[in-house]
């Protein structure tokens, strides 16, 4: 009797193994395929700067991405998406490991976020043809703002609003559309974001401060303990160290602080 139950706890031991190895390996963790597969919102200037080819993505979150990498001694993946909403969607199909968002609480029904590392001022950027003056009085009665669905801003707006109308669109090139034409009055977005889409379109204004910021986290899909403490650590340590700041002013982006404590 004694020797079986030697057996039995042997074997109980033997089952447990690679679930004990992967709560103490953090690449076991984090990149399990053997390659940390990072997903990007490429459509995002905060995030990504430039991207001209299968590896070759340049910005805040590719810098990140192949540090992480790096220090889990695996090959960097970018894994691209041009909406949040379909980063989000794919979270639990296991077709990436970790990824970079801004901070909501819809979110994080479907991510863990670590600490913030950066704080975007949000803005709008008002149509050619609008008479906006300031960000302060676009709360108002028959203003249309333009929003890209599922955005941090669609979802922020969506519960602070009071009087404007929220005009949602599918993606960032029919915003262009849409302000152009005239079917809204404004875009909100991080202002990094729009000031590129005011290249877009000529008479396009930024206006005046007005609305709040959004703070950035790295990210990673729900039910990984050991994974998220990893990673919230190494956050802590590239913001702490200059690391973001760093990559910050590589990117050249404005409207952002890098948040360099708890």
């Amino acid at each position: 009797m004694a020797r079986f139950l030697v057996l039995a706890a042997f074997l109980l031991l033997l089952n447990h193994a690679p679930a004990a190895a992967q709560a103490s390996d953090p690449a076991q963790a984090l990149a399990p395929t053997g390659r940390l597969r990072v997903a990007l919102l490429t459509t995002n200037p905060v995030l990504v700067s430039r991207d001209t080819g299968p590896v070759e993505i340049y910005g805040l979150a590719p810098d990140l991405g192949r540090t992480l990498a790096d220090r889990l001694h695996v090959p960097f993946q970018p894994i691209r998406y041009a909406t949040a909403p379909q980063l989000l969607s794919a979270a639990n199909e296991d077709v990436w490991d970790v990824t970079f968002l801004t901070i909501d609480p819809e979110r994080a029904l479907v991510v863990d976020f670590t600490m913030p590392y950066l704080e975007v001022e949000n803005a709008l950027l008002a149509a050619p043809r609008a008479f906006l003056a300031s960000s302060y009085g676009a709360d108002a009665a028959g203003i249309r703002i333009a929003v890209v669905e599922g955005s941090s801003n669609s979802l922020r707006l969506s519960r602070s609003l009071k009087s404007a109308q929220l005009v949602r669109v599918p993606n960032y090139d029919a915003v262009v559309e849409i302000l152009r034409s005239g079917q809204a009055d404004a875009f909100a977005d991080n202002r990094q974001l729009g000031l590129r889409m005011s290249e877009r379109l000529p008479g396009a204004r930024m206006l005046r401060n007005g609305q709040d910021s959004g703070r950035y986290a790295m990210a990673l899909p729900k039910g990984n303990p050991f994974g998220h403490k990893f990673l919230n650590d190494f956050v802590d340590r590239a913001r702490r160290s200059g690391h973001v700041a760093h990559a910050v002013a590589q990117a050249q982006l404005q409207g952002v602080t890098v948040l360099s404590t708890r």
